[in-house]
């Protein structure tokens, strides 16, 4: 099975999504982790009160070896699926986009974001944050049409395609390499800021809505969140993260994802104001 968004093959590893997050195809069979656990400690209690009960009755020792083999292909069956979920630290989320940066997957959008290109050609150039920069697509974009950008993200190989594709056209642009949770956000600071595929919105809508100007605008379009769960953003969940904001635009349809361009996907689009 090959994950869509970062094309990478999991077949032989059991997994039942990409190292980008999405799910592969197929996914549909897998079963939390939890759940997994759950019945299978479930089950192993409910054949060990069985043993128990036939060992005090006095039944026939072979039954009861038939019955402890019956027990362990049981749960070892029930077992196989329920691998924990691999924890992601920042080294590791680096070395994941680092890879995928170097491979340029075919699903991942190389022009700059719709809704960003709508808002920006509405508003008068002044001073941006694309947090999530990736490869600089979006941000290239911005500082081609004035804006006095800066830019993060987690992956070297991104930040530098980034600082080389401005460099070569002496775009006004700041890259770094950053930790989205680290990074310094300050006050007042931005009149646009993208938060462009990027998840935790609920983890720093407090400090992205500080760092906006009055007047300022954030732009949010990222995958709403599927039926398993995972990947993305529950409906109407943006709107109630940034209440201090005035909403211009909500949106929830199918369309392509920038980071799944090549299949149909459910995206929301979010675009708020800081009252002046």
């Amino acid at each position: 099975m090959k994950c869509p968004r970062c094309q990478q093959d999991n077949s032989t590893e059991q997994k039942f999504y990409g190292e980008c997050g999405t799910p592969l195809a197929g996914a549909a069979r897998a079963r939390p982790y939890a759940d997994l656990k759950d019945e299978n400690e479930g089950l192993s209690r409910s054949l060990t009160e069985a043993l128990e009960q036939h060992r005090v009755a006095g039944k026939p020792r072979a039954f009861s070896r038939c019955f402890v083999a019956l027990a362990v292909v049981l749960c070892t069956a029930l077992s196989a699926g329920a691998q924990p979920p691999a924890v992601r630290t920042p080294e590791s989320e680096r070395e994941r986009w680092n890879q995928i940066f170097t491979r340029q997957p075919a699903s991942i959008r190389t022009d700059a974001n719709r809704l960003l290109v709508q808002v920006a050609s509405e508003l008068v150039p002044g001073v941006a944050l694309d947090i999530g920069m990736g490869f600089g697509r979006n941000a290239i974009f911005l500082a081609r049409r004035g804006w006095r950008v800066t830019g993060f993200d987690i992956s070297d190989v991104g930040v530098e395609k980034a600082r080389l594709a401005a460099q070569a056209e002496n775009l006004p642009l700041t890259a770094s390499r950053e930790d989205m949770f680290k990074f310094d956000y300050g006050l007042n600071r931005y009149d646009l800021i993208a938060f462009l595929y990027m998840p935790a919105a609920d983890r720093l809508a407090r400090q992205i809505a500080d760092a906006l100007k009055p007047g300022g605008v954030l732009v949010i379009e990222h995958f709403l969140r599927r039926p398993d769960g995972s990947l993305g953003y529950e409906s109407r969940a943006l709107p109630k993260l940034f209440p201090t904001l005035e909403v211009l635009r909500y949106a929830e349809d199918d369309s392509n994802p920038d980071y799944d361009q090549e299949n149909v996907g459910r995206v929301v689009r979010f675009l708020a104001r800081k009252a002046r």
